[in-house]
């Protein structure tokens, strides 16, 4: 099969420790961090690593199922939304796993945006 001339690297940053060389980047791969990224500040950071409409992948602990001792800290789907959505468009979000861990997961696929996500206060329905 022939290639379609795309170049990929992989690298390992901590990107609230400095700027990441070589980005911003098409495409983040993240499992397991996201539970780091409490602050906007952190959050903004991190879409910035992206290039315009980016491309982040998170593999996210999830609240669903039974109580466990191990595996990753968990958030809520809404928890996930309102996170990412102030930086990142949220493409897809949906149930998985951390099949090493047997934990549920969610999978987070977004993309940086290219204009701020607009309020939904103050809008009004019409009949």
């Amino acid at each position: 099969m022939g290639g379609h001339g795309l170049a990929c690297r992989f690298a390992t940053l901590d990107i609230l420790a400095a700027d990441p060389p070589d980005g911003p980047f098409h495409f983040v791969f993240d499992r397991g961090c996201f539970h780091l990224f409490d602050e906007p500040d952190e959050r903004a950071r991190f879409a910035a690593a992206l290039a315009p409409r980016g491309l982040w992948l998170s593999l996210i602990g999830s609240t669903e199922g039974p109580p466990r001792e191990v595996g990753p800290p968990r958030r809520s789907a809404r928890e996930v939304a309102l996170a990412v959505e102030p930086a990142l468009e949220i493409i897809e979000l949906r149930s998985s796993e951390f099949r090493d861990h047997g934990a549920l997961a969610w999978f987070c696929l977004a993309r940086r945006r290219t204009m701020p996500a607009q309020s939904s206060y103050g809008v009004v329905a019409s009949d």
